[in-house]
């Protein structure tokens, strides 16, 4: 009867979840959903859009060497992050496991699980500006001379030597599926600021 309060007590709470068992990875992946499959698919129709009004309205946008180098640099990037994707997942649980205080799997942590990545985001991103190591996993994103939507796909293959600078996000406790999801945000919001920011460009 006590184990049984003890385990609502617990489950009822916000700290004190359940510690991941190693062996469930695969479960735990599939539980979160993975919403590249469905950002992608729109990331290139806009993309597509954006090229075809650029070419009749004669407007020097794209080139093509440019854009397939982008498009080949972004299927390089995906098929790395799909390679690496058990190995943080692994890494993620395991930090998850040894903490005391992990929490539970609720929607609403994701808020401050956010807020807390895009202030290490943004020292990540510049400090890759002003260090040269960084800078060397950053620097393909600034590569293309024309400013386009295809330039959101231009990821450094090796982008994720920079996931130490989250590891602070990861010892708060937030759950894996919580904190898997907001590392995915940036491969969106790139594409989402580039195309907001190119917008304006053209309007003005």
């Amino acid at each position: 009867m006590i184990a049984t309060l003890k385990l609502l007590l617990i489950q009822q709470s916000l700290f004190g979840a359940p510690k991941i068992p190693l062996d469930n990875l695969a479960e735990l992946e599939k539980a979160a959903p993975n919403l590249i499959l469905w950002a992608v698919p729109v990331m290139i129709f806009f993309t597509a859009l954006e090229m075809v009004i650029s070419y009749f309205q004669e407007n020097p946008y794209y080139e093509k060497h440019e854009t397939i180098g982008s498009i080949l640099t972004g299927l390089g990037s995906l098929v790395v992050g799909a390679t690496l994707k058990f190995s943080l997942l692994f890494a993620v649980v395991w930090i998850y496991n040894q903490l005391p205080w992990r929490m539970s799997l609720n929607w609403w942590t994701f808020i401050p699980c956010y807020v807390i990545f895009d202030l290490c985001s943004y020292w990540a991103h510049r400090i890759s500006h002003e260090q040269r190591f960084w800078w060397a996993t950053h620097v393909v994103h600034h590569s293309g001379e024309r400013y386009n939507l295809s330039v959101s796909f231009r990821l450094s293959w090796i982008q994720n030597l920079k996931t130490i600078f989250f590891l602070p996000v990861a010892l708060l406790g937030f759950h894996p599926i919580i904190f898997l999801q907001r590392t995915r945000l940036p491969f969106y919001s790139s594409f989402g600021c580039i195309q907001s920011t190119f917008a304006k460009c053209r309007v003005g």
